[in-house]
């Protein structure tokens, strides 16, 4: 659609507007939709970065957001919540109030992503829920005991043996590449099986299927890891 076109398009909405006499609320999604967007979302996603910035997540500046978010997707939602009519924008708005808008949307996004719990508890490892439906590491069902008497030595080896696991179970899943890219992902945060798929260019079934049978690969790993200790012990 050229210049023309687009001016006689917005011409038609206006008129049409007045004709059947929109409520204030479809006014404004009306006219949201001939905002210049081409360079509103670029101030939105680069105000997104800063205020992500401005946060730790996960206990360190840099971290992964909650469910997959990036500064992209943040704006993107904001974007859609306010084209659907969920903003405060009234009739007679102007661009300076469709930015401060998407500017406070955009902060309120950031600040419950950041208040999530996984926020505080993870730290960029692959988590499950047990029985009791608590969220634990897969890790600690082959981890190795510790009997370190100091609490903080205690905590550094438990961070630095989850590593060498996950760098070990890496290795041991090299041969199957769907797996070990679903493996990354969940150690990334990302735990939604939609978005794991949108990154690995799976379907949504065969990120489910995968998952089912990651943990039995960790089951595999933990028995042959338990058996090479056993050997070197004898």
């Amino acid at each position: 659609m050229d210049k023309k076109e687009r001016f006689m398009a917005r011409l038609a909405e206006i008129a049409r507007e007045y004709e059947v006499k929109l409520k204030p609320a479809e006014w404004v999604q009306s006219r949201l939709r001939w905002e210049d967007w081409q360079t509103l979302r670029p101030e939105a996603i680069a105000f997104a970065k800063l205020e992500i910035r401005r946060r730790k997540w996960r206990g360190r500046r840099g971290g992964v957001v909650p469910d997959g978010y990036d500064a992209e997707s943040v704006a993107n939602q904001v974007i859609e919540e306010m084209m659907s009519g969920k903003c405060r924008l009234a009739m007679g708005f102007t661009r300076e109030r469709v930015v401060a808008e998407l500017k406070r949307l955009v902060s309120q996004r950031v600040r419950v992503l950041h208040r999530l719990k996984e926020t505080q508890t993870t730290r960029n490892e692959w988590k499950k829920t047990d029985e009791e439906g608590e969220r634990v590491s897969i890790f600690n069902e082959i981890r190795d005991n510790s009997e370190l008497a100091d609490e903080a030595a205690v905590r550094r080896e438990e961070e630095e043996q989850k590593d060498r696991l996950k760098k070990e179970f890496d290795e041991f899943l090299k041969p199957e590449p769907e797996l070990r890219g679903i493996f990354g992902c969940l150690c990334e945060g990302v735990e939604e099986s939609k978005e794991i798929g949108r990154r690995l260019g799976m379907d949504v079934e065969a990120v489910v299927r995968g998952r089912k049978k990651l943990e039995r690969r960790v089951g595999e790993f933990g028995r042959r890891r338990a058996e090479g200790d056993s050997d070197s012990e004898g």
